[in-house]
């Protein structure tokens, strides 16, 4: 007499949706590798004189100005942030605010300055950390 095996063997259904479930996830592993995010950012504008628009809303009006806003803000300095303001260094525009780039500066380009083309600030100009400059302008 044979020894009966008590596990249960794979039938044909079982083995379609295996594949079918392997396949649904080889797509899925395939779409987000070939699109990643789903709403990419723009790239980081390279050149002064292109248009653009802004991925921040405030602007230091020189580069030691920046540099004290960001003092400030790795020491979670919300007083300090509003004295700058008050002392007149900083200024906000409005959300994806259209502008020039008009200079490049800081450890290999990481500061941009820019004019701002639109808001209540048109024609000031301020400094900005470059990732936070987008192209195109629309």
């Amino acid at each position: 007499m044979k020894p009966s095996s008590s596990a249960p063997k794979p039938t044909l259904g079982l083995w379609i949706a295996s594949l079918i479930t392997f396949g649904l996830l080889a797509w899925a592993a395939f779409a987000f590798i070939t699109h990643g995010d789903s709403n990419p950012r723009p790239p980081a504008i390279t050149s002064v004189g292109q248009e653009a628009t802004l991925n921040t809303q405030l602007l230091a009006t020189s580069v030691e100005a920046f540099n004290a806003l960001q003092k400030v803000r790795i020491a979670g300095d919300n007083i300090g942030i509003r004295q700058l303001g008050d002392a007149g260094v900083l200024f906000a525009v409005e959300p994806n605010a259209r502008v020039l780039v008009i200079d490049r500066g800081g450890t290999l380009g990481s500061l941009t300055e820019v004019r701002i083309m639109t808001g209540i600030n048109h024609g000031r100009a301020g400094w900005v950390e470059s990732e936070n400059v987008r192209t195109p302008a629309n």
